[in-house]
């Protein structure tokens, strides 16, 4: 099982492309666009199936989920979140063809980029589908761009963000908090998710098969809001953590590089 996250709000004409040669079986994206013929488009693009959850805010961006459609039995099901989300997650329940008794729940985010306190609203509605497959025995995947840091920084690829130094002030307020005269990284979303015994699946990785740390995923050409970031992840129960075996992350030529994890069966 191959799942992809991919922000897709600045793709050049290669990405749809580079996502097609990795041929995930579920691919999660942000920054989608809710346009019927866009998405009709993206799905002969790449061979799969979507599904879009509209977003209120903006009807220009939405998330989304593809998937391949002979990985998955019966008909997937979309679930509502509230209204406190900036830009809806995509929150599709899907039986796979080799687990038809295991439901998964996959998620895909696009945590709001402009307010650390509207992000902790949003991670703690996910706390609903973590809930959900700790007490219904279903397999979860969160995946999506999460917009601040994670609280565990990568000691090899990725260096910490010195907040004191970047010049894009707005930006800097969308990101980290004031304490006491020091500025630090928001990471609510991380706190929240890996507090509640999800596993971020980078990390994992690089933990369990000493392997070189994972590298940023975006922030590349803007050192005026602190350079290269890692905020976009993957985060999956401990149960499917254990058939990770491997957690990339790919250039697909948007502003934003992708995140691919691969699960053993």
């Amino acid at each position: 099982m191959r799942i992809i996250s991919a922000n897709l709000g600045h793709r050049t004409e290669r990405t749809l492309d580079a996502l097609a040669m990795l041929a995930p079986d579920v691919l999660c994206v942000q920054e989608a666009r809710s346009d019927p013929d866009w998405i009709r488009g993206l799905e002969t693009e790449l061979g799969m199936r979507a599904w879009v959850t509209p977003n209120p805010n903006n009807s220009k961006l939405c998330t989304g989920i593809l998937v391949r459609e002979a990985v998955f039995v019966d008909e997937p099901q979309l679930y509502p979140h509230a209204w406190s989300w900036h830009i809806p997650p995509t929150d599709l329940t899907i039986r796979l063809v080799d687990e038809p008794n295991t439901p998964w729940t996959v998620i895909s985010t696009h945590h709001a980029y402009h307010s650390p306190h509207l992000r902790v609203l949003e991670a703690e509605d996910l706390l609903r589908a973590v809930d959900a497959a700790g007490r219904f025995g279903r397999q979860l995947v969160i995946a999506g761009d999460m917009n601040e840091l994670p609280r565990r920084r990568f000691d090899g690829n990725v260096p910490d963000i010195d907040w004191g130094a970047v010049t894009d002030l707005a930006h800097r307020r969308h990101r980290a908090h004031h304490i006491n005269g020091t500025w630090f990284s928001a990471t609510a979303v991380d706190d929240t998710l890996i507090d509640a015994g999800l596993v971020d699946a980078a990390v994992f990785v690089a933990d369990r098969f000493d392997r070189p740390r994972v590298s940023a995923t975006a922030g590349f050409d803007r050192p005026d809001q602190g350079g290269e970031a890692r905020i976009d992840r993957i985060y999956l129960t401990d149960s499917l953590a254990d058939k990770l075996y491997d957690c990339l992350v790919i250039d697909v030529g948007s502003d934003h590089q992708s995140v691919l994890i691969d699960l053993s069966n």
